[in-house]
């Protein structure tokens, strides 16, 4: 029996979703089973273009749903597999890629792939720049990428901790985790996968409080500072210097509990509404 895949995609309009899907299929190996998982918000469900595909399971998401990705991986972490891939909706792998990346951690123990090339990391006030270097090897990069990480099944686990965000924030969280782990992160070469375009929901308005609880993760960074000095010496880069938001970015908390809301409209709405007042004081 082949080993399986998992791939998860969340896609936020992208009208091009299933060149991806048949993508990551055609370039595969042929010698594991990809199952895929795709959360497709957009305007108008595309299911029927996945009528034919036994291997896809295809959820619509409005566009106006504010749940965030972490909600929807989570949905999908307990299914059984032997590798976990996550990737952008925009991404083209090479051929054969599944072998590879099998390969690679079935050689390497306590091991995730996450990325590609070497990431020169800069800060900018609270704001996280990236900056790719080439280099055509897998590398010890120490770092997470949102577009692709790839991931033994003994190590999913630490994928369920993410569900306190809504999208920023995963990255700095599950590298802590990985390091204070033992787990060396490798990046792919850099001729080893393309993105066609930044992320839909990065560049275009969406209902998703991207920065939600963001800074919760750069607490649990500097929290877990003295185990990651491997971070700090790979990019060069001291903890200490990370910001918070200049804001406390926990939303509006929401219940999905029907309440005396019209079922269909329940969940736009807040039930549970935290108030926050600032004192002034006059001289």
């Amino acid at each position: 029996m082949k080993k399986k895949i998992n791939i998860f995609i969340h896609s936020y309009k992208n009208k091009t979703l299933l060149d991806t899907v048949n993508s990551l299929i055609n370039l595969s190996s042929k010698n594991f089973y990809l199952k895929f998982f795709i959360f497709d918000q957009s305007n108008v469900s595309k299911g029927k273009d996945y009528y034919s595909y036994h291997n896809v399971i295809y959820q619509f998401i409005k566009w106006d749903n504010f749940m965030g990705v972490p909600y929807y991986r989570n949905q999908i972490l307990n299914n059984k597999c032997d590798y976990y891939l996550e990737v952008s909706d925009q991404i083209t792998l090479t051929q054969d890629w599944d072998q590879v990346l099998v390969n690679f951690l079935e050689l390497n123990d306590n091991t995730v792939v996450s990325g590609k090339g070497i990431s020169n990391l800069k800060l900018n006030n609270f704001i996280i720049k990236e900056e790719e270097k080439t280099f055509n090897d897998f590398y010890l990069n120490n770092w997470i990428n949102k577009d692709f990480l790839f991931l033994k099944q003994n190590d999913i686990k630490f994928l369920s901790s993410l569900n306190m965000f809504k999208y920023y924030g995963q990255d700095i969280f599950l590298l802590t985790q990985f390091i204070k782990n033992n787990i060396k992160i490798y990046s792919c070469p850099s001729n080893f996968y393309s993105i066609k375009k930044i992320n839909n929901l990065e560049d275009s308005y969406s209902m998703i409080d991207l920065y939600y609880n963001y800074n919760y993760s750069i607490k649990y960074l500097k929290q877990n500072k003295n185990k990651l000095k491997i971070f700090e010496n790979n990019k060069n880069i001291n903890i200490d210097d990370f910001s918070y938001l200049p804001f406390n970015n926990i939303g509006v908390e929401y219940s999905e509990v029907i309440s005396n809301l019209d079922t269909t409209t329940n969940k736009y709405y807040p039930i549970n509404t935290k108030i926050m007042v600032r004192e002034t004081h006059s001289g």
